[in-house]
C-alpha cells in the first residue's frame, strides 16, 4: 500500500488487510510519507509501530523501519548514515 499517510479514513487499508488472510504467509507493505493529516489512519499505524519498536510490547508479525532526518551539528543526516559513520569509527 502506497502513501498511507494519503487515506482519509482506514477503510481501503482493513479491506486489503481482510483480503490477506486467506492467504498463507500473507505480507502487506505500507511506504509513505509523513504528510499532514494527523488524525488519519497514517498517524494511529505510526504510533502502534513507535511503541513497538520503543520495546513497549512485542509482536513478531510486525517488521518496522522508519527512516527520517535528524540534525546534528548544523547537518542533516540520514540515521543510517549516522550508524554506519559512528561505526567507523569504532574500527
Amino acid at each position: 500500500m502506497d502513501e498511507l499517510h494519503a487515506h482519509k479514513t482506514r477503510t481501503v487499508y482493513d479491506v486489503v488487510e481482510t483480503g490477506t488472510g486467506k492467504r498463507d504467509n500473507p505480507l502487506l507493505w505500507v511506504i509513505t510519507t509523513a504528510g499532514s493529516n494527523r488524525a488519519g489512519i497514517f498517524y494511529e499505524t505510526r504510533t502502534f509501530v513507535t511503541k513497538l519498536l520503543e520495546g513497549l510490547f512485542e509482536d513478531d508479525s510486525q517488521f518496522v523501519i522508519i527512516y527520517g532526518l535528524v540534525m546534528r551539528l548544523g547537518i542533516v543526516v540520514l540515521p543510517l548514515l549516522r550508524q554506519l559513520v559512528l561505526l567507523r569509527q569504532q574500527i
